[in-house]
């Protein structure tokens, strides 16, 4: 949004365009950046293309810079202890970390991701190099944010917590459940829509499944997304985090197809990290390890850059459409 602010004395800048976007961040130098996760992408996609002309030993200090500034963020949030390599951050810092940061514009104090999920790979890279990036959750209907991670209690896993006075709780089928001020009254002119919306309590559902641990919120599906399986149900997100667990992993997304067997099928799409190389058969198998041979996808496709909408959604629909045609 932009009332608060104006109201706040700050300067609202909007990019041009995506291709235009590292020459904005030049020329405003923002202390704060809101965005979708897809603009994060482009930027780490334009970083691992320049290190691809680089040779491998700057390559190596750059993993080494993230690999070191990521395990310095963790002992910041709790989740990590002291170690050797942050002896040489000063250094990797001044040789790595800060010109990426001078060209983001060198005054970036604040990042904030929304509107589809943020890569896991994505994120590690952007605040082991040392920006504060954080994800949030919201809805138009709410106005539009229920939660957010706080940079003192940052898990970006996770869509943060619960704003102040933004009640959230968990409803039948793990859906999430949100009520408080941020809350619509009502969709114009279509009380059927908003009575599906909004239940007599005042709790608005926003049609999401997630588990909440230590008050943080962890989206693992939508409702409308549920895999059927052979009468068991199957959150595509969980098998897109257990691939997403796989170095060479920077993308998936899991889609269901029509099965004679089960009613329907487990298949995924996959983008590859610049530079990395695997099998499908490699990743099915690291799958089948970490949900068993049930829910693991029955193959795996790979893909340069997976479908996304505006917000950077990847759109399991056009996979699905892609997947039934070539099986005609």
């Amino acid at each position: 949004g932009y009332y608060i602010p104006m109201k706040m004395g700050s300067v609202i800048a909007y990019a041009r365009s995506i291709p235009q976007l590292g020459e904005d961040l030049q020329t405003i130098c923002p202390t704060i950046l809101i965005s979708v996760p897809r603009i994060y992408e482009r930027v780490y996609n334009k970083i691992q293309a320049g290190l691809s002309e680089k040779s491998p030993i700057a390559t190596k200090l750059f993993n080494l810079a993230v690999e070191t500034g990521w395990k310095r963020f963790q002992q910041r949030q709790g989740r990590g202890g002291w170690h050797p390599t942050f002896l040489l951050w000063p250094i990797l810092n001044k040789l790595v970390a800060s010109k990426i940061m001078a060209k983001l514009g060198g005054r970036m104090r604040i990042a904030a991701s929304g509107g589809a999920p943020l890569p896991p790979a994505i994120a590690k890279v952007f605040i082991g190099l040392g920006l504060n990036l954080i994800q949030g959750y919201g809805l138009t209907e709410t106005s539009p944010i229920i939660s957010g991670n706080p940079p003192d209690n940052n898990d970006p896993a996770s869509v943060g917590t619960a704003l102040t006075n933004v009640e959230v709780k968990i409803g039948e089928n793990d859906e999430l459940l949100t009520r408080g001020p941020c809350v619509m009254l009502g969709y114009w002119d279509n009380e059927e829509a908003t009575r599906d919306m909004i239940d007599t309590e005042g709790w608005l559902h926003t049609g999401d499944k997630v588990r909440i641990e230590n008050g943080h919120i962890y989206i693992t599906g939508r409702l409308k997304e549920i895999i059927i399986k052979g009468g068991e149900n199957i959150a595509p997100r969980e098998i897109d985090e257990a691939l997403y667990q796989h170095n060479a992993v920077l993308e998936a997304a899991a889609f269901p197809i029509p099965d004679r067997n089960y009613g329907q099928e487990i298949l995924a799409c996959v983008a590859l990290k610049p530079g990395v190389s695997c099998s499908a058969e490699e990743l099915r198998k690291f799958c089948v390890e970490k949900l068993g041979k049930f829910k693991a996808p029955k193959s795996i496709s790979f893909m340069q850059e997976l479908p996304k909408g505006p917000s950077g959604k990847i759109q399991r629909l056009k996979l699905a459409e892609a997947a039934m045609k070539d099986l005609q």
